[in-house]
């Protein structure tokens, strides 16, 4: 599946060492001589013993400055045998401390926190024949346990999670029907159980917010990926016109985050007819979705708002990229070169963190501020 594709060829192409989990701090990068200008500071999760393992951070979800959890994979060989391990962090606004390494088999793309003592997490469970199956966990204070979910078709992944309150989350990704076509799948947790519902679309889901709208892309017959946008509107989910993205182009939306149902900010990658890849940024204001102005070249995997004039996205497949948007437009946030950046969750302007994998050295969190 080409969500679960991605998950592996990222940490394959990784190749760095983990395995344990000692965080360090390295100097931030310079910072503007304007007090409001963004900057950024890196953190590395370090390895702390000899087990060679490629790994990466997927998914980060900040509530406060004291409390915020990314999740993410590491591959180790052993025995000339790869084993795929999840794992999970926590910030306590000091630093990151492992939580739960590892799980076996699993891939965990994806984290959602509500509150201090209620978290979600998801991704993938790769049984021992290889097949995939949908992997949820929970986070009640105390420890993280995995919770039944629905794993349908041959194959099942999920992608992203968002949770509003104790009764009321999402989480989106794919699965592939009996002739192998990818179709996109939505959960719902209700308090008491994890539910699948029907979604309209082929294709793939990667992002979600609590408030109803998931994105992803689907792929068309001549091989080209086409932005696929869902809203809930209490009774069930529909495909939502996106941005009209110009004669030849094509796009898929790889995150979702919104501060109202007028303020939603979707964001992913946009290919030309000559293949070229450019940042893809679509607004709703509550009644269409408009492409913004693309601050450059590249692609974008993540993206959260905290106001009408504060959001941010990052990605970069070798080279991280953050951009910054003030209320007006996006631009470019100078930092550190370091390796892909696959999420960023903000609880206010001056909490931000975006994770990813470290170029050069393990895996990375940057702690994005308002100096």
């Amino acid at each position: 599946m080409t969500a679960l594709r991605w998950n592996i060829a990222r940490l394959l192409a990784a190749g760095f060492a983990l395995a344990g989990l000692l965080v360090t701090a390295a100097p931030g990068a310079a910072a503007s001589a304007a007090a409001a200008v963004p900057c950024v500071s890196m953190t590395r999760v370090q390895p702390t013993n000899t087990h060679n393992r490629s790994n990466v951070l997927n998914g980060v979800s900040v509530r406060s400055p004291c409390n915020a959890w990314a999740v993410g994979n590491s591959l180790t060989t052993v025995n000339n045998h790869r084993t795929l391990l999840s794992f999970i962090v926590h910030w306590d606004g000091a630093s990151w401390t492992p939580s739960q390494n590892p799980g076996v088999g699993d891939l965990l793309g994806a984290v959602a926190a509500i509150s201090a003592t209620s978290a979600w997490a998801v991704g993938t469970h790769l049984d021992s024949n290889g097949a995939a199956h949908t992997l949820i966990e929970h986070w009640d204070g105390t420890s993280w346990t995995q919770v039944a979910s629905p794993s349908p078709g041959t194959g099942s992944t999920l992608r992203a999670v968002a949770a509003t309150s104790a009764t009321n989350a999402w989480a989106v990704g794919a699965f592939s029907d009996s002739g192998g076509s990818e179709q996109t799948l939505i959960e719902h947790w209700d308090g008491t159980s994890w539910t699948q519902v029907p979604s309209p679309s082929p294709g793939t889901l990667n992002g979600v917010i609590g408030i109803g709208w998931a994105v992803g892309q689907q792929t068309t017959s001549s091989g080209a990926d086409q932005t696929v946008i869902e809203h809930w509107d209490g009774r069930k989910w529909s495909v939502v016109p996106g941005a009209d993205l110009g004669s030849g182009s094509t796009g898929s939306l790889a995150a979702v985050s919104a501060t109202s149902p007028a303020n939603i900010w979707a964001v992913g990658t946009l290919r030309a007819s000559d293949g070229s890849a450019q940042d893809l940024i679509e607004h709703y204001d509550g009644t269409s979705w408009t492409q913004s102005a693309s601050p450059g070249p590249g692609e974008l995997t993540g993206v959260s708002v905290t106001g009408a004039s504060d959001a941010w996205a990052v990605g970069g497949s070798q080279i991280g990229q953050i951009v910054h948007y003030d209320g007006t437009s996006w631009t470019p946030v100078p930092s550190q070169p370091v390796g892909g950046l696959n999420a960023v969750s903000a609880s206010s302007p001056a909490s931000v963190w975006a994770v990813g994998d470290g170029t050069p050295g393990p895996t990375l969190a940057l702690h994005l501020r308002c100096c």
